[in-house]
C-alpha cells in the first residue's frame, strides 16, 4: 500500500480514494473520509455493492468512466481510472452541489417568468401600431391586440358605434368585455374564431402563446359583411334599451366597414400569421432576457468558483500544468514551478518536452497522440531540473476538447515520487 499511498494528494480538497477490484478501499484522502462515512464505511472495508460492481467494471474495460451519486445533501460526480496492472481504480470526486443547485435556481426562474409573462413587455407596441396603420390603409380591415386581461395595446379602425356607445355604457361595455373573454377560449395555435358578439357586431380572434401560454390576442372587429342585410329595427332596439340617441346611433352604425368574405380571408391569414410572429418574437425575448439572467448569475457564480480554486490549486501539493494543443504550457502552479526548480515565466509558453529527460521525449509524442484520441492518462515521467538532477513524477493528464470535438490541449496533475524511486 505504501507505493500506492504516495501517489495521492493527501491534502486535496477533492476526494480521492483508491479501491481494489473486490471494492475494498485501500486509501482515502482527507475529502474522501467524509465520502465514506456517509456510505458507511472505512478503509479496508467494501464499498457499497453498486459502486462496487461500478469498479469491476471500469477494470474489465481498462476506459475511465464517471458517474454522479447523491449522498447526504451532496451530489458528487465520480472519476474512475484504472490502474490495470495493479488490478484497482482510483477514484476522485467532485463536489457539484453547487452547480445542481444553479441548475434548479435557473429551473425555478424558468417557471416564475412563464407564470408572470406580460404581452406589453415583450413587444414593441409603437412597431406594431406602425404595422397595423399601414395595413388598415390597404385594407380597410379594424384590429387590435389585447392582453389576456383585456387591455387593448395597440387598435386601428376603431368605430364610433363602440367608441361613443358600446364601450361607454356599462351594459353593451358589459357585452364587450364578455364576448371578447367567450371569443378567445379555446382556439388553437394558427388557428381563429369568428363571432358576433352580443352588441351583434361581427369579431375574429387568434391567439398569441409564448411558452405554451396563452397571454393576449389579435382581434379583428367591428365589421359587416357586405352580403348581409343589417336589421336596422334591432339596432334602434338597442339604442332605446340602453338609452343611446338613436339618430346618432344609427348614423355610427352606416360608418361600420362593410368587407368582403374574400377580404376578410385576405385579413384572417394576416391576423395568424402575425400571431405566430408575435410569440416567435416573444419567445425570442424571453430567451433573450433569460440569457442576459443567466449570464449575470454565472459571472458572480464563476468569480466566486474562479477564487475558490485558484486557492486550491495554488495551495496543491501537486504541480498542475495545462498545456495547448500545440503542446505549449498555458498554465503551471506555484507547486510545479517549485519541484522543477524554475520560475514559472521560464516554464510558460513552453512545451514540457523542454523539461523531460531525453529518453521520455518518444513517450510523450505517444502521449500527445493518445490525447489526440480522448484517452486519459496516468504514467511515470523523468524531467530534469533547472539544477540537473531528474525528477520522477507520476503524471495524471486528461485531454481537453472544444465544442466541435477537436483537441484542445490537456491538464496534468505532477506527483514528485524522486524519493520513492531512489
Amino acid at each position: 500500500m505504501k507505493p500506492k499511498i504516495e501517489q495521492f494528494p493527501a491534502t486535496s480538497q477533492n476526494t480521492v480514494l483508491s479501491v481494489e477490484r473486490d471494492g475494498t478501499v485501500l486509501y482515502s484522502n482527507l475529502a474522501g473520509v467524509s465520502l465514506l462515512y456517509e456510505w458507511g464505511v472505512v478503509v479496508g472495508e467494501k464499498l457499497p455493492s453498486n459502486i462496487g460492481d461500478f469498479v469491476q467494471r471500469v477494470i474489465s474495460r481498462n476506459s475511465p468512466e464517471k458517474m454522479e451519486v447523491k449522498v447526504g445533501k451532496r451530489v458528487y460526480l465520480l472519476v474512475f481510472h484504472p490502474l490495470s496492472e495493479e488490478e484497482c481504480v482510483n477514484i476522485y470526486g467532485f463536489d457539484i452541489g453547487e452547480q445542481k443547485e444553479f441548475d434548479e435556481r435557473i429551473g425555478e426562474r424558468e417557471a416564475r417568468e412563464k407564470a408572470n409573462l406580460e404581452l406589453a413587455e415583450i413587444i414593441d407596441t409603437q412597431a406594431i401600431q406602425s404595422l397595423l396603420n399601414d395595413f388598415y390603409k390597404l385594407a380597410h380591415i379594424p384590429m387590435s391586440i389585447d392582453d389576456i386581461r383585456d387591455n387593448v395595446l395597440v387598435g386601428v379602425g376603431w368605430q364610433d358605434i363602440c367608441t361613443k356607445f358600446h364601450r361607454v355604457n356599462p351594459g353593451t361595455c358589459k357585452h364587450c368585455v364578455e364576448s371578447g373573454t367567450s371569443l378567445s377560449t379555446g382556439i388553437s395555435p394558427g388557428e381563429f374564431k369568428l363571432y358576433k358578439c352580443k352588441n351583434n357586431m361581427w369579431h375574429i380572434a387568434t391567439p398569441i402563446m409564448v411558452c405554451g401560454q396563452h397571454i393576449g390576442n389579435i382581434f379583428s372587429e367591428q365589421f359587416f359583411f357586405d352580403d348581409e342585410l343589417l336589421d336596422y329595427e334591432l339596432f334602434r332596439s338597442q339604442a332605446r334599451k340602453y338609452g343611446f340617441n338613436e339618430e346618432e346611433y344609427i348614423v355610427a352604425l352606416e360608418k361600420v366597414p362593410r368587407l368582403s368574405r374574400v377580404t376578410m380571408d385576405t385579413g384572417i391569414a394576416f391576423l395568424t400569421k402575425l400571431a405566430h410572429m408575435l410569440s416567435q418574437l416573444g419567445y425570442s425575448n424571453i430567451k433573450l432576457s433569460r440569457s442576459l439572467a443567466e449570464h449575470d448569475v454565472l459571472v458572480d457564480a464563476l468569480q466566486a468558483s474562479e477564487e475558490k480554486y485558484r486557492n486550491i490549486v495554488e495551495t496543491a501539493n501537486e504541480g498542475i500544468w495545462t498545456i495547448d494543443a500545440e503542446d505549449r504550457t498555458t498554465y503551471v502552479n506555484k507547486k510545479m514551478a517549485e519541484i522543477l526548480g524554475y520560475s514559472r515565466e521560464e516554464i510558460m509558453g513552453q512545451s514540457p518536452r523542454k523539461f523531460m529527460s531525453p529518453e521520455f521525449g518518444a513517450k510523450a509524442d505517444d502521449r500527445l497522440l493518445e490525447h489526440l484520441q480522448g484517452v486519459n492518462q496516468l504514467i511515470d515521467y523523468c524531467f530534469i531540473r533547472k539544477d540537473g538532477s531528474n525528477l520522477w513524477c507520476i503524471l495524471s493528464s486528461s485531454p481537453f476538447f472544444d465544442g466541435q470535438g477537436k483537441y484542445s490541449g490537456s491538464l496534468a496533475m505532477v506527483t514528485d515520487i524522486t524519493d520513492r524511486k531512489r
